[in-house]
């Protein structure tokens, strides 16, 4: 089943936003805490990008985000792009390029990074729904300690008599079986 994204998802993430926006303006919370703006642009670009899907889907092309996948991620993550780059124009116009840690540009970059992060987390969630699942199993096949929840065999190598001498690959349940024995 795919997921599409609808005005009240749009409108959800924008109440969100300004919220936090009209906090931290009123409260100074841009220049008091450093990182603030990350978790803002980061937001910011799940909003444009589930703007710039939801617009996509029923507005200009009115087509599944499944048809063209490779389409539908170039459009949205250079619209995420050229909004970042367009919102940190109007911060710079504005003189609300204050920032504590590193210089103007490095500052102007992670707000790039992270507007892009966000329209990535929507296009992974609108877009490749269907192979979230593969991917986190592919990550979990990955981690020693979740080895066992995969449905793949794990072989190590162990000793094949009390001795010692000679060793041989078992799978992860024959191991099982040799240890309760």
């Amino acid at each position: 089943m795919q997921r599409t994204p609808s005005i009240n998802t749009i409108l959800f993430y924008s109440t969100i936003l300004a919220g936090l926006h009209a906090l931290a303006t009123y409260h100074n919370l841009y220049f008091y805490i450093w990182w603030f703006d990350i978790p803002m642009h980061i937001l910011g670009g799940v909003l444009v990008g589930v703007a710039v899907l939801y617009a996509y889907h029923f507005v200009f092309v009115k087509a599944s985000l499944d048809k063209n996948k490779r389409t539908t991620w170039l459009i949205l993550l250079a619209s995420v792009f050229f909004v970042g780059v367009g919102w940190e124009y109007f911060e710079f116009a504005k003189g609300i390029t204050f920032n504590m840690i590193g210089s103007y540009r490095t500052d102007v970059l992670k707000d790039i990074i992270m507007d892009m992060l966000g329209g990535t987390f929507s296009g992974v969630y609108f877009v490749n729904n269907s192979k979230m699942k593969s991917v986190l199993r592919s990550f979990v096949a990955g981690i020693p300690l979740l080895e066992n929840y995969t449905s793949q065999p794990t072989l190590v190598k162990v000793n094949n008599d009390e001795e010692g001498v000679g060793n041989e690959v078992k799978n992860g349940a024959q191991i099982s079986n040799h240890l309760a024995q």
